[in-house]
């Protein structure tokens, strides 16, 4: 919807959010829905030198800001430029820490029009500084509702940089919901409530899974039920019932370092 509204591509090159970085002009990388540092693989004519037989080594432009690779966890900080590799099947990916926002399907299908949107689930990343991001979900498909254009929840992720996030979910088609919360290592979920009623006992309603995912066999933004990456902190997973037309705000706070 943001797209559609403003213009605004989904996919960038990285000098449209950063134009005054020097690195910024990088043909090969892109930023991809405001939250995801892309950085395809590909053969050079000079390749980098590797230090896994098999794998394939790049130089990567990182943007001002924390983020997390999503293979292994680790947080690097730009702007910066980075040497990395990886396997030839895998694609260099980055998560924005600074309030990345990203909404998943929960099914596996290979069309929009044929994915299920009974049960939605948001990957929260939250920022050590306050802050606000704003998401659009357009349902499309054969619903009665998205038939009828009213299949449009607004999401906003709001962090106030002391150990709290609010996700304010707002009115929309009724569905069930699951909050991702991606903390970092050694930290904890300690609160959360529903519409500013606490959720009690904590652990009824959420549950922390922890890294250590054999780094082999992991791939990202599986969803629901997925452990984060190896060196990654753990994440708070809440799980809502199913809601309906009516905007719901759910709070979240953690301790830690």
């Amino acid at each position: 919807r943001k797209a559609t509204e403003t213009g605004r591509p989904l996919v960038a090159r990285s000098d449209l959010f950063w134009p005054d970085e020097w690195g910024s002009s990088i043909n090969t990388q892109y930023i991809f829905l405001e939250d995801l540092l892309v950085a395809p693989m590909f053969h050079l004519t000079a390749p980098l030198e590797t230090t896994i037989p098999g794998e394939i080594a790049r130089e990567v432009w990182v943007p001002p800001g924390d983020w997390e690779d999503a293979w292994d966890g680790s947080i690097v900080r730009g702007p910066v430029t980075l040497v990395v590799q990886q396997p030839s099947d895998r694609i260099p990916l980055w998560y924005r820490r600074d309030g990345a926002f990203i909404v998943l399907a929960c099914d596996e299908a290979t069309r929009v029009d044929d994915q299920d949107w009974s049960t939605l689930t948001l990957e929260v990343f939250p920022s050590a500084v306050a802050s606000e991001t704003r998401r659009f979900v357009a349902e499309r498909g054969s619903s009665a509702e998205a038939a009828a254009g009213e299949a449009r929840t607004e999401l906003v992720l709001r962090t106030d940089g002391q150990g709290g996030v609010a996700v304010d979910i707002g009115d929309g088609p009724v569905r069930a919901w699951i909050v991702r919360l991606h903390l970092l290592p050694g930290q904890l979920a300690a609160g959360a409530s529903l519409d500013g009623a606490a959720l009690e006992p904590l652990e009824s309603w959420l549950c922390h899974l922890g890294p250590g995912a054999d780094t082999d066999t992991y791939f990202p933004l599986l969803g629901a039920g997925t452990a984060p990456a190896s060196q990654a902190g753990p994440v708070a997973e809440l799980r809502l019932p199913l809601g309906g037309r009516r905007s719901t705000v759910v709070t979240l706070t953690w301790a830690g370092r």
